[in-house]
């Protein structure tokens, strides 16, 4: 019987993207096995004005069983046993860079660069940075999410970065469109998800010890190669 694998991303172009990975990458091993389930969240929770360390585990039990009990998938009812794991992918959005590299800019919307992040107030950016850093380490220390193992990724500093090495996308929708169109084998990731350029090597944890190093979260750099390569 096949199991689910239930990834948590930041949207619905996410989705699109992250589908098309596990079936250029994963490939026919990953589809006989599993089946890969999306809360697809509206945006990144990791920095919701409700969350913080003390609330963010206790809002992922309430997506996870709110799933289980076929709040997205009406009349169906999927017990723990029947769930392998739980897969959370967030963007790095630099939060671990100094906060000296946080400049006030005319930009309205955050804009990122290689060793920077410009913005109206940078205030508001280092405050956000600080919160989120905090919900992430409470994330890396979480093993258990509805008593089912779980595992926080990144996606470099957002997925558009990884994807296309382009930090400030615009016309996310349509680019996320013609990448799952195109991404019809592994080949079509050897510049991305699958390059060894961007690729973390080592352990989970030893992968976000390395991202939080200087300007490494605004870098082209994943995680998200080490699932790849447990499901493969």
């Amino acid at each position: 019987m096949k199991k689910y694998v239930l990834f948590i991303v930041e949207g619905q172009n996410d989705k699109k993207e992250i589908q098309a990975i596990l079936r250029a990458a994963c490939g026919q091993s990953f589809l006989e096995s599993y089946v890969d389930a999306y809360h697809v969240h509206d945006g990144d929770i990791t920095t919701e004005t409700d969350t913080n360390e003390k609330s963010i585990v206790s809002k992922l039990n309430k997506i996870v069983i709110s799933w289980r009990m076929g709040g997205e998938q009406p009349f169906q009812r999927i017990p723990v046993s029947d769930v392998a794991r739980i897969i959370q992918i967030i963007d790095t959005d630099g939060v671990f860079i100094p906060e000296s590299a946080i400049k006030n800019t005319d930009d309205s919307k955050a804009r990122y660069t290689s060793n920077s992040i410009c913005y109206y107030d940078r205030n508001i950016i280092i405050g956000r940075n600080r919160k989120k850093e905090r919900v992430i380490s409470k994330l890396l220390e979480t093993r258990l999410i509805d008593n089912i193992p779980y595992g926080l990724y990144f996606a470099s500093c957002n997925m558009d970065h990884l994807l296309f090495d382009e930090r400030n996308m615009i016309d996310k929708r349509r680019n996320a469109m013609l990448f799952a169109s195109r991404c019809k084998d592994r080949s079509d990731l050897s510049d991305s998800v699958l390059s060894p350029t961007i690729c973390a090597t080592g352990t989970l944890i030893e992968s976000w010890e390395d991202i939080r190093e200087g300007f490494n979260s605004l870098n082209r750099h994943t995680n998200i190669n080490l699932f790849i390569e447990d499901y493969s």
